[in-house]
C-alpha cells in the first residue's frame, strides 16, 4: 500500500488589547424622584406657544349644536362649545373652554364640548379595516393640593348616534362634567320637606343621554367619586338649577352627583358585573391577571385615568351605596357609578422632564377589525365564530414634543393598552361598515380651570403613515446587530458597539393604505444624525418599494443645516402610497428606506452614549416622526482582541494506483481548521509549493485545490497566497468557526490529479496558513 503524505505548518496569532468596562445607562433624562406636581401657569399662553403645529382640520370635522334622541327629557348640556382656534395656526382644537387667565369667566367653568368626522369629507373610521389615528392632548396642570381643579377630561369617541343633520353630519352629544361630553347625564334630586326623598335617573334613562351606539376611550383627568370631600356638581355656573316647584316646605334640587368614578365597595372586583356587558367573556379571561379589566369605578391617584366604556348602553351606569356621610352627598344613600373596562392610573397633567416642563401629550389609537378563522377581516366587521375579535389599542405619552420616541420618565410615562371591544355596539345595518369618530370634553365649575385642547396629527381622511428606525452593526454577526427602540427586537448586546465599527441609521417609511383615503404627500424629511460620535462620508440613500415594480434609488447629499449641523432636510422625490398619482408617485412607491452609514468614533478612555436623535417626516396630509435609539461606543484601545489559528500538522489523502481516473483524490480522514477571534474580524489565505516525491524533486503530477462546494470551479493553490474563507464580524465574546465541519468528499481542501502516469512513493508538501486581521486588508497579525 502506498501512502502520501502532506505535511502543514500553521501560525498562531494573538494581540492583546485591554477591554473598557461596560456602563449601564438607566435613563438619559434628570427627573425628580417623588411625586410632586408642576406648578401652574399663570395662563394658557405658554401651552399655546409649545404646540405642535398640526394638520388643518377644518375642513373634516363637524362642531354643530346637538340634538337628542326621541324620549331624553331634561338634560341641561344643550350647547357645543368646541371652537378652532385660529390664531395660532397650529390646528389647535379646544374642546371646552377654562377659566384660567381668562377675564370675565362667568360662564366659562362646566363648559363642554364635540368635535365629529364629516363623512362627506371621506372621514370616518371602517371598522373592517385597521385604522390609526395621532394626536397630541393637552389637559392642564393639576395643583397638587386640589387635583379637581384640573377636570374634567377629554374622550376618543367612535359612534353611529342617529343624531345628525340633513347633510349627514353627526350632532351628538352626551353629558358635561364628569360626562366628558360622551357619557350620559345622571340626573338627581332631592325632594326636601314632608316628602323627603332621594331620586336617582335609571340606568336606561342615563344612557339615552349619552353619545348612542358608541365605544369611548375616556381620558378622565379628574377622579369623580363618593369620597371626594365636594359637593354635587351644579348643572350650570352659579349654583344647582332649582326644577320643579317651591310652595310651602317642599323643593326640589337637581344635582350631578359626579361619582361615576366610585369603586363599588360591596364588588371590588367587578364580579357582580352582569355578563352581558360588551366584550364580557374576552374581559374576563384578562382579568385573571389584571382585577381592573371591568369593574365599576376606578382607584387612581387623582390626576388621571383612561378606561373604556359603552356610553349608551345601560349596563354602563351602576348605581353604588353612598358611603361618604358629609355635606349636601349625605342625603342620598345611592349614587350613579360607571363600569369601566381596563382602567389604568396615568398622570393627564402637564409633564416634566428635567426642568422642562411638557404642556402636551401624545397619543397613537388604533382600531384592530375582528377577524375570520382565516386571520382576515369579516366583511360587516362582526365577530365570528373561531375568529378573533375586535380591540383597539393605544400609546399615551409615545412621543416627546419634538416628535422623537418617549424612554419614559418618572413625570412623562408612557402608557399603553390593548383592549377587546364589542362593534355590536354600534348597531349597524344593511352592511354599513363606516362610524363617526372624534373627540369630546368638558371641564369642572371650579376657578382656574384649563382649557381642554387637541391637535391632529394624522387622520384616516387624509394620509396615515407609520416610520420606524434601527442601527445596524455591519461589524457584528447578522443575529446580533441590530439597535431598536423595542427590546423584543434589540439584539445588540447591552446596546453596545466598538470603536471602528461600520453603522447603518436605517429609517422606514410606510403608507397605510387601509387608514387613508390619500397618499401621503410632498414628504420633507428632517433627520439628525449624531455627527460628533458616527462618522459619515458617503450620501445617505433612499430606496422606494412598489408591490408593483422595481424599486428607485435617491441619494441624500451631506449637506447639514447652518443653524444645526446635525440635520439633514431633504424633500423625498416621491409620494407614498397605492392611490394612482401619475405625477407623483407613477410607480406607486408605497414605502421607502432611508439609509446613512457611517463609522463609529470614541477616542477617549470611557464609553460614550449616544442620544436618540430626532427624524421628522411631514407632509402636507400627515405627519410621523421616530428617534434613532440610544446605543454606547466602547473605546476598542482598551478591548483585549484575539485571533488564533488552529490546524492539525498532517493531512493525509487516500491511497491512488498510477492508474487513477478520479477527478479529484479526498482526503483520508477528518481534518480540522479552527479560527478563534475575540473583536477582530479575519480573512483566511493559504499557499503551497505542491507535492514532490521523498528524496527526490520529482513533482506530482496534480494540484492542491480548495472548493467551497461541489458545484464551483475550484481554486489552484499555488505559491501565492489565496483567500479560502473570511469573517467580516467583530464578535465581542470569543468565538469560534470550525471551517472543516462541513467539508466532505467533493468540497474543503482536496487533490486533484492531471495525469496518470505518477511515479510509485509517497508524496509530501507543504501548506502556509497566513491569518489576516480584518476583510480587506493585507496586514497579518
Amino acid at each position: 500500500m502506498k501512502r502520501y503524505k502532506t505535511r502543514f505548518v500553521y501560525i498562531i496569532f494573538t494581540t492583546i488589547i485591554f477591554l473598557a468596562p461596560f456602563f449601564n445607562v438607566t435613563s438619559i433624562f434628570a427627573a425628580t424622584d417623588d411625586n410632586t406636581k408642576v406648578d401652574p401657569e399663570p395662563d394658557e399662553s405658554a401651552a399655546l406657544e409649545q404646540a405642535p403645529t398640526g394638520l388643518n382640520v377644518n375642513s373634516y370635522f363637524s362642531i354643530l349644536a346637538p340634538v337628542k334622541s326621541d324620549g331624553v327629557d331634561g338634560s341641561p348640556f344643550n350647547n357645543n362649545y368646541a371652537t378652532i382656534d385660529k390664531a395660532s395656526k397650529k390646528g389647535v382644537v379646544v374642546l371646552s373652554k377654562g377659566s384660567r387667565g381668562t377675564s370675565g369667566t362667568s360662564g366659562l367653568g362646566g363648559m363642554y364640548g364635540a368635535v365629529w368626522s364629516d363623512k362627506n369629507a371621506d372621514n370616518y373610521i371602517d371598522i373592517t379595516k385597521k385604522q390609526t389615528i395621532s394626536f397630541w392632548l393637552s389637559f392642564g396642570s393639576g395643583k397638587s393640593e386640589n387635583p379637581v381643579t384640573n377636570g374634567e377630561g377629554m374622550s376618543l369617541v367612535l359612534q353611529n348616534d342617529p343624531n345628525k343633520n340633513s347633510s349627514n353630519q353627526s350632532q351628538a352629544l352626551g353629558a358635561g362634567y364628569q360626562g366628558m361630553g360622551v357619557l350620559g347625564y345622571d340626573k338627581s334630586y332631592y325632594t326636601i320637606g314632608i316628602l323627603g326623598k332621594e331620586h336617582l335617573s335609571s340606568s336606561e334613562d342615563i344612557a339615552k343621554t349619552a353619545v348612542q351606539n358608541s365605544i369611548a376611550l375616556n381620558f378622565d383627568a379628574e377622579r369623580n367619586s363618593l369620597t371626594n370631600p365636594m359637593s354635587p356638581g351644579a348643572m350650570a355656573a352659579g349654583g344647582p338649577i332649582i326644577l320643579g316647584f317651591s310652595t310651602g316646605t317642599l323643593r326640589s334640587d337637581d344635582y350631578s352627583l359626579l361619582g361615576f368614578d366610585t369603586i363599588d365597595n360591596s364588588d371590588s372586583f367587578g364580579g357582580k358585573i352582569s355578563s352581558s356587558y360588551p366584550s364580557y367573556t374576552e374581559l374576563q379571561k384578562i382579568k385573571a391577571d389584571r382585577i381592573t379589566a371591568l369593574r365599576a369605578g376606578n382607584n387612581t391617584n387623582g390626576f388621571g385615568n383612561i378606561a373604556l366604556t359603552y356610553p349608551g348602553n345601560p349596563l354602563t351606569y351602576k348605581a353604588v351605596k353612598n358611603n361618604y356621610s358629609g355635606g349636601t352627598f349625605s342625603k342620598f344613600d345611592q349614587a350613579t357609578s360607571t363600569v369601566q373596562a381596563m382602567s389604568q392610573g396615568t398622570d393627564l397633567i402637564d409633564g416634566r422632564i428635567g426642568s422642562d416642563r411638557i404642556f402636551w401629550h401624545h397619543v397613537t389609537f388604533t382600531w384592530n377589525p375582528a377577524l375570520d378563522v382565516d386571520g382576515v377581516a369579516t366583511k360587516d366587521g362582526m365577530p365570528v365564530s373561531g375568529g378573533t375579535g375586535a380591540t383597539i389599542d393605544y400609546k399615551f405619552n409615545d412621543k416627546l414634543l419634538d416628535g422623537s420616541m418617549n424612554p419614559s420618565s418618572s413625570l412623562y410615562k408612557v402608557s399603553s393598552e390593548e383592549i377587546p371591544v364589542d362593534p355590536t355596539q354600534f348597531n349597524l345595518t344593511d352592511g354599513d361598515t363606516k362610524v363617526y369618530w372624534g373627540l369630546t370634553g368638558s371641564n369642572s365649575n371650579y376657578t382656574g380651570v384649563y382649557s381642554k385642547m387637541a391637535i391632529f396629527e394624522s387622520i384616516p381622511a387624509l394620509a396615515t403613515a407609520e416610520v420606524s428606525s434601527k442601527i445596524t452593526d455591519n461589524s457584528l454577526p447578522d443575529d446580533a446587530n441590530t439597535i431598536t427602540d423595542d427590546a423584543s427586537t434589540t439584539t445588540v448586546p447591552d446596546r453596545t458597539v466598538s470603536n471602528n465599527d461600520n453603522l447603518t441609521f436605517n429609517y422606514h417609511l410606510t403608507h397605510d393604505p387601509e387608514s387613508s383615503h390619500q397618499n401621503w404627500n410632498e414628504i420633507l424629511s428632517s433627520i439628525q444624525l449624531p455627527n460628533k460620535d458616527v462618522t459619515f462620508t458617503e450620501p445617505g440613500t433612499i430606496t422606494y418599494h412598489s408591490d408593483n415594480g422595481p424599486d428607485a434609488v435617491e441619494k441624500i447629499p451631506l449637506e447639514w443645516l447652518n443653524e444645526d449641523p446635525d440635520t439633514l432636510k431633504h424633500n423625498l422625490a416621491y409620494s407614498l402610497g397605492s392611490f394612482t398619482d401619475p405625477e407623483n408617485n407613477p410607480n406607486q412607491f408605497t414605502s421607502a428606506d432611508i439609509d446613512f452609514t457611517g463609522t463609529a468614533n470614541n477616542p477617549t478612555s470611557d464609553p460614550i452614549t449616544v442620544e436618540a436623535q430626532l427624524a421628522k417626516f411631514t407632509g402636507t396630509n400627515a405627519i410621523q416622526s421616530t428617534s434613532s435609539p440610544q446605543f454606547i461606543i466602547n473605546n476598542t484601545a482598551e478591548i483585549e482582541k484575539k485571533l488564533e489559528l488552529n490546524v492539525p500538522n498532517d493531512l493525509v489523502f487516500n491511497d491512488i494506483n498510477y492508474k487513477v481516473t478520479d477527478p479529484f483524490i479526498s482526503r483520508k480522514a477528518d481534518f480540522s481548521l479552527d479560527v478563534t477571534s475575540l473583536a477582530s474580524p479575519w480573512v483566511l489565505e493559504v499557499s503551497t509549493t505542491g507535492l514532490h516525491l521523498n528524496g527526490t524533486g520529482t513533482r506530482f503530477n496534480g494540484e492542491l485545490i480548495f472548493k467551497n462546494n461541489s458545484t464551483e470551479e475550484p481554486l489552484v493553490l499555488n505559491s501565492t497566497f489565496q483567500q479560502i474563507a473570511s469573517n467580516d464580524k467583530s464578535y465581542d465574546t470569543l468565538t469560534t468557526d470550525h471551517l472543516a465541519d462541513n467539508w466532505n468528499n467533493d468540497t474543503g481542501i482536496l487533490l486533484q490529479p492531471t495525469s496518470a502516469n505518477n511515479q510509485a512513493g509517497k508524496y509530501t508538501g507543504k501548506l502556509t496558513w497566513n491569518l489576516v486581521n480584518g476583510p480587506g486588508t493585507t496586514d497579518s497579525i
